[in-house]
């Protein structure tokens, strides 16, 4: 599959109506995915911080967000 027919499909789900009013989770999914295509590694602490605003002291047993 090419990266412009996962790109397709990643666009149809987010604008899906079941992702219509889920901003983070769209962020979410399009973090994933990036990173996923990159083949770049993803922490808990990155998704804390990039998608849940969460601080550098974020503690993973303290909030479970992630």
């Amino acid at each position: 599959m090419t990266r412009s027919e996962k790109d397709d499909i990643i666009n149809r789900v987010i604008h899906s109506e079941l992702f219509s009013n889920k901003d983070v989770l769209k962020r979410l999914l399009l973090y994933l995915y990036e990173k996923s295509e990159l083949n770049t590694p993803v922490h808990e602490i990155d998704i804390a911080i990039d998608i849940f605003n969460r601080g550098d002291d974020f503690i993973a047993s303290d909030d479970t967000i992630v």
